[in-house]
């Protein structure tokens, strides 16, 4: 009885850890796809991105079937992505396969996010903040962005109306995206202080 329970112990533990195992596996595969890029190797970077976005799939998938979700996993996820995207942004826009504006617009709202989320994890307001729809879409536009650049790179194709739809696309919600995160920040602050200045 003891072995069996020892095993099925054994075997939840590794089930609840899969799910954070494969975001991080999507986080670590971040050197090897850049060094693909880098040395033009397109179609297996273009491979290693489709199967760190099956990761990304799985791990919620699988999360949510063996009812197992964490903590660690509500955050470990979206840096994951988040990481992962702006680390091929910039590899993209360094070999000058994407232009630098959308690269630094790309980063400056991440940076932002990071830089409020911190600041209301400071205040413990942290818990209040959900992600918004057009981050979510945003995050599928510039998954769909990189993939169709790293497709036409590894198959020496183009296609001008594609290209320019999801580079509006893109530019369009990473903008209206990071304005509703200000928005939500700024109320989420704001808060914090009227509740401060009731307690006083």
């Amino acid at each position: 009885m003891g072995n069996r329970a020892n095993k099925s112990e054994t075997l939840a533990v590794l089930i609840a850890t899969w799910p954070n195992l494969l975001s991080l596996a999507r986080l670590l595969s971040l050197p090897l796809i850049i060094w693909l890029i880098d040395a033009d190797y397109f179609m297996y970077a273009f491979i290693a991105f489709l199967i760190a976005g099956l990761t990304d799939m799985f791990d919620g998938l699988l999360a949510r079937l063996s009812k197992t979700a964490s903590h660690l996993g509500e955050y470990l996820d979206p840096i994951a992505d988040k990481v992962l995207l702006v680390g091929l942004f910039i590899t993209l826009g360094f070999k000058g396969y994407l232009a630098p504006w959308l690269v630094i617009l790309i980063t400056f709202r991440d940076l932002l996010i990071v830089g409020g989320l911190l600041l209301l994890f400071v205040t413990n307001k942290l818990h209040k903040i959900k992600p918004v729809l057009i981050s979510k879409i945003n995050t599928v536009l510039q998954i769909a962005l990189v993939s169709w650049i790293l497709y036409r790179l590894a198959f020496v194709t183009d296609n001008v109306y594609i290209n320019d739809s999801l580079i509006t696309l893109v530019t369009v919600t990473t903008i209206v995206s990071g304005i509703s995160y200000v928005m939500i920040f700024l109320k989420s602050i704001s808060q914090s202080k009227e509740d401060n200045a009731t307690k006083l």
